[in-house]
């Protein structure tokens, strides 16, 4: 640098100059090439450098800035804070994979036309997504929740937070005036921040399992809040702290549940012993609800991820790289735990009827199976009401006609409309129906929800050909799959009013887990029991 004498503790730098330099105010980074210290000098601090300008710089004060930025722990900013809040943000976005602030056209976002004058995005690019997220505009609750339920499937939470970061730090076009850049702080900048702190609140509030599943991910979610604080969004800053200390305070100590009203007194005592247990001895109304407990449990534990991608339907082959490796992350844990236990049960339903070679003995078994379906129903349990009613139907068992045929009348009704209430016509009509009708807490049939997700993963593209080339994501896919992710969590939120009896609930998890046949084994047993009729004996029987 060219020493060129002092002006006013200025080096090289007129007043005149200064003062014009106030009035252009380019951003931080303008400060490099305009002051400057001789070689043989050490150069001061940068805060004492601008301390110094501050003599000569007009302090100008936003009039009035957004009272919920205010509320967030915003202060009221001068254009000096101005400049320096740009000089952090610069060295904090320096690398940036994805591009902001690009100007909307056919080649980056599609959206149609909304209520009041709100446009609903139908797809669009990665940055355009994440822009929509935290418009400065206005904010979108229903984008908003559709986003967090769905991201997985076009990005991860790792590049989310990152692109929410660069968003945080959005920075005004280059060359901008003293109103320009005030104008850009409080129409844009002090929006977006805004809307940033909404989505990582909702995050943490709703998804928290995101931060404590992705290794660095709360780590660095700290970072972006201490920058919070740093640009003056104390308050914001100390309300996500506080989420993430509660949240974390729920996932080491067990949830325990109040209810306001006691719950029924179990039929089995938790003291007996399971030897006594059995399908006929333990109460049909007990059986029910410790079975609803436990699968009550597993479906609450269903996360929105699980649901994307068809996560559930892979096999480890077809879920790692190369199509062959003995190493396999189930995406969807919970789902294909469901979907494992109503085969268990299912199958356990068969094993019990084909296990009595006595007639009287199958009859009896079917109708304690047909009390305890009618007891499934009334705690709202769809899902196990469909395993029995699988088991009675898989054809070794379905095929049984003597043994149907002495079903008693009162209980053959009562199966009769069990079954035209969860029957699969017309894609789950009547089950649907029935749901609808249905108060929490309940246990959906998992299978209408898995079906409709199939249905829209199989005839919806996740990109949008908006041609030349250009793939956006469709969102509008990934709208019509948190709307099936909604319904799903709909009856997530409510537990069963009813005491655990844990050596029943485990004699009845244990004993409906065991695969006893195999598919020959259970079509043997079948004609075992009631051997194929001839023609002969079909027509004198009619």
């Amino acid at each position: 640098a060219e020493y060129m004498g002092y002006d006013e503790d200025f080096r090289g730098i007129s007043a005149p100059r200064i003062g014009a330099f106030g009035t252009r105010t380019l951003w931080a980074a303008d400060f490099t090439p305009v002051v400057e210290w001789p070689k043989e000098r050490p150069t001061p601090p940068w805060g004492d450098v601008l301390k110094n300008m501050q003599i000569r710089l007009r302090h100008v004060t936003f009039a009035q800035e957004q009272s919920q930025y205010t509320a967030t722990g915003g202060a009221q900013s001068t254009l000096l804070e101005a400049l320096m809040e740009q000089k952090r943000d610069a060295s904090a976005v320096e690398t940036k994979r994805v591009v902001f602030g690009e100007r909307d056209s056919a080649a980056n976002i599609i959206c149609d036309d909304g209520e009041a004058n709100r446009e609903v995005v139908r797809a669009g690019t990665l940055a355009k997504l994440v822009e929509r997220l935290t418009y400065e505009k206005y904010p979108d609750p229903n984008y908003l929740a559709a986003f967090l339920l769905t991201y997985r499937s076009f990005t991860t939470p790792t590049e989310l937070l990152e692109l929410l970061a660069d968003r945080f730090h959005v920075r005004p076009p280059s060359g901008a005036s003293g109103e320009e850049l005030l104008r850009f702080k409080k129409n844009t900048q002090i929006p977006i921040r805004i809307r940033v702190f909404n989505v990582l609140k909702h995050w943490l509030d709703k998804h928290f399992y995101d931060f404590t599943d992705v290794s660095g991910l709360l780590q660095r979610l700290n970072m972006l809040i201490s920058d919070m604080s740093e640009c003056g969004m104390k308050n914001a800053s100390e309300n996500l702290s506080s989420i993430i200390a509660k949240r974390e305070a729920q996932e080491q100590r067990e949830k325990r549940i109040v209810f306001d009203q006691a719950p029924p007194e179990p039929l089995v005592s938790d003291t007996a012993d399971p030897a006594t247990f059995s399908l006929l001895t333990v109460p049909a109304r007990e059986f029910a609800r410790q079975l609803t407990l436990r699968e009550s449990a597993m479906y609450r534990s269903i996360k929105p991820a699980e649901c994307l991608n068809q996560e559930w339907a892979k096999k480890p082959s077809e879920a790692t790289e190369g199509g062959a490796s003995s190493y396999f992350v189930d995406k969807a844990p919970h789902i294909r735990a469901m979907i494992e236990r109503f085969n268990s049960m299912s199958e356990y339903v068969a094993v019990e009827i084909l296990q009595q070679s006595d007639l009287d003995a199958r009859v009896q078994v079917v109708v304690r199976f047909i009390e305890i379906a009618s007891e499934l129903r009334a705690l709202n349990n769809f899902n196990g009401v469909m395993e029995i009613l699988a088991g009675c139907n898989l054809t070794p068992v379905f095929r049984l006609r003597r043994t149907w045929d002495a079903v008693p009348p009162r209980a053959m009704a009562k199966f009769k409309e069990l079954s035209a209430e969860m029957s699969r016509d017309f894609n789950f009509k009547a089950p649907r129906a029935a749901l609808a009708m249905a108060s929490p807490p309940a246990v959906p049939y998992l299978g209408v929800f898995l079906t409709d997700l199939t249905f829209i993963e199989d005839g919806n593209n996740d990109f949008f050909d908006a041609g030349n080339g250009v793939k956006l994501i469709s969102f509008e896919k990934r709208r019509r799959i948190a709307a099936v992710i909604s319904d799903i969590q709909q009856f997530q939120q409510t537990p069963y009013c009813l005491k655990t009896v844990q050596r029943l609930a485990d004699w009845i998890f244990e004993h409906t887990g065991r695969r006893v046949y195999s598919e020959a084994e259970f079509y043997a047993k079948s004609l075992e029991a009631e051997p194929r009729e001839t023609r002969a004996a079909n027509l004198q029987s009619s």
